[in-house]
């Protein structure tokens, strides 16, 4: 397996992860929330300074790693309209790169 196979896979459970540790008492609101259209504007690849611009939230920091100057991290954000609503986001980077998006999720209960 390829190194940045590794980092992908280790983002994904490390996603995986924090979502099933996520609190579930969260209060919606608007200026620090995901809306659904701000979550479908963003795609893998986007710099994290632009999904952060995008999202209005810079998130809560739940997991990182680093394998040989390769590093990946994991952040979960609220989502608008339900206080259960939650988006969780995995960042990755080279060592000669910049943060970019590398896998995105979201719960969205009515």
């Amino acid at each position: 397996m390829s190194i940045s196979m590794r980092t992908a896979a280790i983002s994904v459970a490390i996603v995986l992860a924090s979502l099933a540790t996520w609190p579930m008492a969260v209060s919606a609101d608007t200026p620090g929330c995901v809306t659904r259209a701000e979550f479908r504007a963003v795609h893998r690849g986007h710099k994290m300074a632009r999904v952060h611009r995008k999202w209005d939230t810079r998130g809560r920091l739940r997991a990182k790693a680093n394998v040989r100057g390769y590093r990946a991290q994991v952040r979960t954000y609220r989502g608008c309209g339900s206080r259960y609503n939650v988006v969780a986001a995995s960042f990755s980077k080279t060592p000669w790169g910049r943060w970019k998006l590398s896998a995105k999720s979201a719960v969205w209960v009515r």
